[in-house]
């Protein structure tokens, strides 16, 4: 399972280096990287045979072109686009929403009109067709079918022990998603780094928004859902990852001792992280 996720790994850790690059700088880019494969979460599954860990870098991926693209100004990135939406797809039916919030984010911030997107959303659509068709057209009522049954119905019920919205189950799910999928302190770095930058700041900047957009409907999504499976929001953890590399770029930009603290921001993650051994 290690070597089948190595390059998964790697191909996540070049797509945070990218988007952290373009946004902030690439100090905060090579954070981002780090921070994305020290994630508990993250870490376990590329140990085990679950399709995340691909799924995770796929949606990454897809992310760093489509930033790179401006939100398809750079009609030249909608060939690669619908080859990675289309092997996302092929690795899980919930590829969508890792990549949804960001991209309607960014096209929503450009305000292009439908003349200027028909044509590279078209080039998208058949690519990532072509490719996800493959295997979903011959077993789509199947998939469909088992999606309603694993997020709502007879299998995720199967792993409730109570209602979805009831405040317990809501409580469980947050407090196992910051100590298995976070960690503790990662989750108060965030906190703390976007706290000292103000709600003002964080609206301001593009990266950070990019970022909170990518990982806050797959965790709210995955919340809600009938069996809260953790793993069901991995693939928008590395939003979390880029906000705070993102963050902590921000912070200590002119500051001498800058490498120094990002290092130590590594350290802490992985020396106060759930073991994963």
């Amino acid at each position: 399972a290690r070597l089948a996720n190595l390059p998964a790994l790697c191909l996540l850790a070049a797509s945070l280096y990218g988007l952290g690059r373009r946004f902030f700088s690439p100090a905060a880019g090579a954070l981002a990287a780090a921070f994305a494969v020290t994630l508990p979460m993250l870490t376990a599954l590329s140990r085990l045979y679950f399709v995340e860990a691909w799924l995770t870098a796929f949606s990454a991926a897809f992310l760093w072109r489509w930033a790179e693209s401006e939100a398809l100004k750079d009609g030249a990135e909608a060939p690669g686009l619908g080859a990675l939406a289309g092997l996302g797809l092929l690795t899980k039916v919930l590829f969508p929403l890792a990549v949804l919030g960001p991209v309607a984010l960014t096209l929503r911030e450009r305000r292009a009109s439908w003349a200027e997107l028909e044509r590279p959303l078209k080039v998208i659509a058949a690519v990532g067709a072509a490719v996800a068709l493959t295997w979903y057209g011959p077993n789509l009522v199947y998939i469909a079918g088992y999606t309603v049954r694993a997020s709502a119905g007879d299998i995720a019920a199967q792993y409730a022990v109570r209602s979805p919205f009831h405040p317990l189950a809501l409580l469980g799910y947050w407090k196992a998603m910051a100590h298995d999928g976070f960690s503790y302190a990662f989750v108060l770095m965030l906190a703390g780094a976007l706290w000292a930058l103000g709600a003002e700041r964080v609206r301001s900047e593009p990266g950070l928004r990019f970022a909170l957009a990518w990982l806050v409907p797959p965790l709210l999504v995955a919340s809600l859902g009938q069996s809260k499976e953790l793993r069901f929001a991995a693939a928008g953890l590395p939003g979390a990852a880029l906000a705070l590399a993102g963050a902590l770029d921000l912070l200590t930009r002119g500051k001498p001792a800058r490498t120094l603290l990002f290092a130590a921001a590594v350290a802490a993650v992985v020396a106060l992280s759930p073991s994963r051994t």
